[in-house]
């Protein structure tokens, strides 16, 4: 980077957002949330200083103040990115009726009378936000989105205890009868007694947006590993580690997530994603610039932006790629275990991933036939997605969400 040249380079997010609370099955009240954060990152002489506003600013203050911090600002030596301009936005109808708040209200109602015996709380959420990204080297991208977020929390009773689960989801698409069908198998369930526990060893079923089920490979993958001993990765790459259909991608892709398609320092990859694990073989950790420049990896452009400070690296998304079976092929013809609400032993050491479901929903990739007691799966990490791994869905496990079905075999349960 030419020192001499001065490169303003401006991050900003605008949020708003409606929350609808629900409070022992009513949707109660709106609340109205917003944020507006701009942060200005001064580039000069091998430097970065640093500014920040919330909502309006005078640009002339943020740049003096972010001119006046450059001397004690963190060091930067990789290039600032140029000449490229990309806008993305969507804006699609969530409901078919123009009231978010009728409609969430209809749609808690009619779960209160459909299953009078369970109590429902929590929030469903509205949420538009834009991002974007501009320098003075060339560079505009700007990304706009408007999604339904559902965190809607049920308790019903069993043998007198209490129990609790939650119904996540975030998506652009919402369709009332469509969600009714969905939840009443899954409450329909949780309402009659359990099943018999099988007699042999069933497959397991799991989001492959459950963060906790990656967080080992995940970790594994972070070039911060390799920061200060590169040479660690070439004794990974190429090798084929995993089954060979898996594959594992950094995805920052507008059309199943909703984060940017760009990262914090502007990189933009083709696809908007970049394989980490192509065929089950290990090809690039996730870096950022400084990762990138200082050990030669390639650079996957996974910086998250810090408000009033520098990128930090971040995997904030990640695809599993498809199969391309359903559920009931994967299955072929069998049952298999759908796991939800697990809780993750923490032991960022342990060769083990171990996790408890609180709720088991026998399946036939079809039809959920009943509820299992809570199960405790326990696997050495390093095999899931070799020899244990069965297939990933091509249609999402929760209607219209970016939620597919990842499969395994083989796996310990502790009733």
């Amino acid at each position: 980077m030419n020192g001499n040249v001065m490169i303003k380079e401006y991050y900003q997010v605008i949020k708003k957002e409606q929350v609808a609370r629900i409070e022992n099955s009513n949707l109660h009240h709106v609340e109205m949330n917003q944020v507006n954060q701009t942060t200005l990152r001064l580039f000069l002489n091998g430097k970065v200083g640093l500014a920040k506003a919330e909502g309006q600013y005078d640009d002339l203050e943020l740049e003096k103040s972010a001119f006046q911090n450059v001397k004690e600002g963190p060091s930067y030596l990789a290039e600032p990115t140029s000449n490229q301009q990309i806008e993305i936005v969507y804006n699609y109808m969530i409901a078919k009726g123009t009231d978010f708040v009728a409609d969430m209200r209809d749609f808690v109602d009619t779960l209160k009378k459909l299953f009078p015996v369970i109590s429902f709380r929590n929030y469903i959420q509205l949420t538009d936000h834009a991002y974007q990204l501009f320098n003075n080297n060339g560079v505009f991208l700007s990304y706009q989105d408007h999604f339904l977020d559902m965190n809607v929390c049920f308790e019903y009773m069993r043998n007198g205890v209490t129990n609790t689960g939650c119904f996540l989801f975030r998506g652009r698409r919402y369709e009332k009868e469509t969600f009714l069908t969905y939840l009443s198998s899954l409450f329909e369930a949780c309402l009659r007694p359990y099943l018999p526990i099988p007699d042999s060893p069933l497959p397991i079923i799991i989001s492959t947006q459950d963060r906790g089920f990656f967080s080992p490979l995940i970790s594994l993958l972070s070039g911060d590993h390799y920061r200060e001993n590169p040479s660690r990765f070439s004794t990974m790459q190429n090798n084929t580690a995993y089954h060979p259909s898996f594959s594992f991608y950094q995805s920052n892709d507008p059309e199943i997530h909703f984060i940017p398609f760009f990262d914090a320092e502007a990189v933009v990859n083709p696809n908007f994603r970049v394989a980490l694990i192509q065929d089950g073989k290990v090809v690039t950790p996730y870096t950022n610039k400084e990762i990138a420049l200082s050990t030669g990896l390639p650079l996957t452009g996974s910086s998250r932006d810090v408000w009033g400070a520098m990128p930090v690296l971040s995997l904030q998304a990640f695809d599993v790629r498809s199969t391309h079976q359903s559920l009931t092929d994967i299955l072929q013809g069998g049952h298999g275990l759908l796991l939800h609400q697990l809780h993750y032993e923490q032991n960022p050491d342990s060769e083990w991933l171990t996790a408890k479901a609180d709720h088991v929903y026998l399946t036939d990739g079809k039809t959920i036939f009943g509820l299992l007691p809570p199960v405790t799966i326990s696997v050495p990490w390093r095999e899931i997605f070799s020899d244990r791994l069965k297939g990933v869905t091509t249609e999402p496990i929760v209607p219209f969400s970016n939620q597919f079905g990842v499969v395994f075999d083989a796996i310990s349960c502790q009733w």
